[in-house]
């Protein structure tokens, strides 16, 4: 349901409107499945964020997901990690 948020590029001044909208549309989609994983919250927020300013800080935590077990990673614990490590670098 709804629009997906506009696609990132890094640009900072764009950073909090953009998790704003990544966390209304996980809000509004809280009933799909996959989005009450961790691990696919993070997946899907990587894929809407593109170019140049954001390839390798995306190509870093996708490796980073790649080594995670998600029998025993996919805590919630792990998106709010992730929303910092964003802020931090965005």
């Amino acid at each position: 349901m709804g629009s997906l948020p506009a696609i990132f590029d890094g640009e900072c001044k764009k950073a909090d409107a953009f998790i704003d909208g990544i966390q209304g549309y996980l809000c509004l989609n809280h009933n799909v499945p996959s989005f009450t994983s961790p691990i696919k919250k993070i997946a899907f927020t990587l894929t809407l964020m593109q170019g140049d300013k954001v390839l390798g800080w995306v190509h870093n935590i996708g490796e980073f997901l790649d080594d995670l077990n998600p029998a025993i990673d996919n805590i919630p614990a792990l998106w709010d990690q992730f929303l910092i490590e964003f802020k931090e670098q965005f």
